[in-house]
Order: C-alpha cells, then structure tokens, then sequence
C-alpha cells in the first residue's frame, strides 16, 4: 500500500490576458499595414474580435491586479466595493456596456454620454462583433442594416458603387474598421484610467492603473 500523493498547494493567482488580446488586434492591423495591396483584410475581422474581447477582459482585470489596495491597513473602500460590483455583475452575465457604466459611477467619475465618443463607439463595436460572432445568412438588400449604416455615417466604411451588391464581411473586411476597433477600445480604456485621480486615490494607484491600460494605445 502506497501513501497518496501530496496535494499541491497554490496561492490564488490569475493569468491576465487583457494585454495579449488588444496586442492580437494589433497585429492584425499591422500585418494589413506591412502588406499593403497583398494584404489579408480577414486580419480586420480578427482586429475586431479581439479588440472587443480585450476590452471584456480588461474591465475585470482592473479590481484583480488593484486588490492588494482593497485590503489591510492600505484597504480603499471604493476599490472594495468596484470588485464586489463588477463581481455580481460577471455572476448576473451583465454586459460590458453596464461593467463599464457601473465602474465610473462608483469611481465617482461623470457618467458616460451615450450619445457621444467614446460610448456611442464602443457600443457599436460590440454590436459589430455581435454580428460576426453571431452571423446568419447575409440576406442582399438595398439598403444597409443598421451597424453598417452607424459605421458609414463615422466614416469608417470605405463608398461602394451605388449599383454593386457588397456582402456585410466585405464591407467590414477593411484596414480602416480594424484599425476603428483597436481604437475604440484604447477611448474606452482611456475613460476608465481618467477615473483613478491621485486626488482621490494617492499617487501609487493611478500609476498602477497606468501600467496595466499601457497595452491599449491607438493605432
């Protein structure tokens, strides 16, 4: 009879991932850029995904890589109470838009105008690759649906001849969209880093803060 093996013993710890998805979106931009007309503009799609899946990952890496100024002697009580909030609110499978709303509201900061940049962007990026992600049959209409008339009206889609039938993937397939997502999500990674004044939080935690949203520049 053989005694059973140990059982190992690990601290809590996390894998962080918001960084390595916005440099993924990145990539794809630049991979468009360096090849110029031999480009693969399915690396836009890829910008897309990824962009917006960075900035899903981002806003639940914040309270993680801020716990140790939750606890102990140095214990905030408003960074204790955004990690409990966007907690409930990953446990409730609430969307990105409410985590990012409900993250300045208890941060104190102004909230966001939805009808205005970066919001009214970053709420179009989801619903663009909510239609990637989700696709259906792409039925040839005259007119275009929604998401692709709110990206014509920034000036992010490229003009189509008024008489060719263009496919949603074609039309979104551009360098100008990926480079659009990648930064969408450097805005709205920007709006929440505005929120951590030394004001209100001392100098170490905004510089904190600044390193982790490092990853998130504009293209």
């Amino acid at each position: 009879m053989t005694d059973a093996p140990a059982e190992k013993s690990f601290s809590e710890g996390y894998f962080l991932n918001a960084g390595i998805l916005i440099a993924t979106a990145r990539a794809a931009c630049e991979r468009m850029d360096l090849a110029g007309e031999k480009a693969d503009l399915h690396d836009a799609l890829v910008a897309v995904v990824f962009s917006a899946a960075a900035l899903e990952a981002f806003i639940m890496e914040v309270p993680i890589i801020l716990r140790p100024f939750t606890l102990g002697a140095r214990r905030s009580p408003v960074l204790a109470r955004l990690e409990s909030l966007l907690v409930e609110c990953e446990d409730c499978h609430a969307p990105s838009r409410l985590k990012y709303t409900a993250t300045r509201a208890v941060l104190g900061a102004e909230p966001y105008d939805k009808s205005a940049l970066p919001y009214q962007d970053f709420r179009l990026l989801f619903s663009l690759r909510d239609s990637l992600i989700h696709m259906k049959p792409d039925k040839i209409r005259d007119e275009p649906n929604s998401v692709l008339h709110a990206l014509r009206s920034r000036g992010v889609l490229d003009d189509s001849e008024s008489n060719v039938k263009t496919s949603f993937l074609g039309d979104v397939a551009t360098r100008k969209v990926g480079r659009w997502a990648v930064n969408v999500a450097a805005d709205m990674v920007q709006s929440i880093r505005d929120c951590f004044t030394p004001n209100q939080f001392g100098d170490l935690v905004p510089s904190v803060v600044g390193m982790i949203c490092g990853s998130f520049e504009r293209s």
